[in-house]
């Protein structure tokens, strides 16, 4: 009903005002559940959205709401011991006809899980996460400043090569990384703001990346790693597309 669709609105909008204490208390929150995508990734910081039918998850954003904790989007079944899950903050819920839900999340921090329950039946095969731990990037040091501010410079570089590229020099010439929405810290800044900076940096990229791509860089935890892969992968894109239009050109 439509007074049902506010209600879950207003629960979801104080979840999310909380969404970063969620993440700091999920230490200790051994049972949460989970959220079975072995092809989608959410990175920190990122909204998403995603259409729920089966009872399982509908179950799973009912305690979401009602208890004001995330749940994990992770893959029970992946064997890789580096892989992580990421607690998700429910921040909007859309009732649809045939008993569909839209919900809206946003990507709360990365977690480690040791182990996953088996599926309940009593919970519609719900699966829930056991001896979760937090996983953060490593602290920058003295040396990080120097080799922040260059890979800021061959960032803008490459986002100006790629408007060049695809929308040619006129309409290229006035786009920044900040009509993108993406502020680069201060190369001093602490090692918050740029590990923000890369996921920001990574969601503005997420559409057009393969999911190892992906789950590469959610699993790094050195932020200057990650954002070299991730310019490594804009380089990439940029050549392909260099490439795409010489083609185009010759054929024509």
């Amino acid at each position: 009903s439509e007074s049902a669709s506010e209600s879950a609105s207003e629960s979801a909008s104080e979840s999310a005002s909380e969404s970063e204490s969620l993440v700091k208390e999920t230490r200790a929150y051994d049972g949460l559940p989970v959220f079975s995508l072995p092809t989608t990734v959410v990175f920190p910081e990122q909204v998403a959205d995603f259409y729920i039918f089966e009872s399982r998850y509908k179950a799973m954003i009912k305690e979401c709401l009602e208890r004001r904790r995330p749940f994990l989007l992770a893959d029970p079944n992946d064997d890789d011991p580096e892989a992580l899950a990421v607690a998700c903050d429910v921040i909007d819920v859309r009732y649809e006809a045939l008993g569909e839900s839209k919900i809206v999340v946003r990507g709360a921090g990365r977690v480690r899980v040791a182990d996953f329950s088996e599926p309940d039946r009593s919970e519609f095969g719900l699966v829930r996460a056991r001896a979760t731990t937090l996983v953060g990037d490593r602290k920058g040091d003295q040396d990080d400043g120097e080799r922040r501010g260059a890979s800021v410079a061959r960032l803008r570089d490459q986002v100006c090569q790629l408007f060049l590229a695809t929308l040619g020099a006129d309409r290229a010439e006035s786009l920044t990384l900040e009509s993108l929405q993406l502020f680069p810290p201060d190369a001093t800044d602490d090692g918050d703001s740029w590990e923000r900076f890369t996921w920001a940096l990574a969601g503005k990229f997420h559409p057009y990346v393969d999911v190892p791509t992906k789950k590469l860089w959610l699993a790094t935890t050195d932020t200057l790693d990650r954002l070299d892969l991730i310019l490594g992968t804009l380089d990439a894109i940029v050549q392909q597309v260099k490439a795409k239009k010489a083609r185009h050109r010759s054929s024509s």
